[in-house]
């Protein structure tokens, strides 16, 4: 049997998650398959509203505690500074001491606060 007789699903299981998992991720905490991550845009034309095609990934990996993805508008000062007080709290337990930023919509600029954040580094 070739890879050409297999479905993409076999190809993922035979090969691509035990290569992935030989470069040492951890298939139980750090791979996610078949994983969506949006819902798609909202596609508003007069008063009829549709959504586009959702979005996913065939593959996610997890290298340390994320937790802070901004993949949509945020609204305000105050819902900006709740996300990422939520996402920026120190867990001992699974040793999570600092966070990463992914910040797909310019959030980060539209908040910019040298008085809550201090100045740039």
């Amino acid at each position: 049997m070739t890879k050409k007789d297999l479905s993409e699903a076999d190809i993922c299981a035979k090969c691509i998650t035990p290569a992935v998992v030989q470069a040492g991720w951890d298939e139980a905490t750090q791979i996610r398959r078949e994983v969506g991550f949006t819902r798609g845009r909202i596609i508003v034309r007069g008063k009829l509203v549709t959504r586009g095609k959702a979005k996913r990934a065939d593959y996610v990996l997890y290298y340390q505690h994320m937790l802070i993805v901004l993949d949509r508008e945020v609204g305000s000062m105050t819902e900006f500074k709740q996300i990422v007080g939520r996402g920026t709290r120190v867990h001992e337990d699974t040793r999570k001491y600092y966070f990463n930023l992914i910040d797909f919509r310019k959030a980060t600029n539209h908040f910019a606060d040298p008085e809550f954040d201090g100045e740039p580094v």
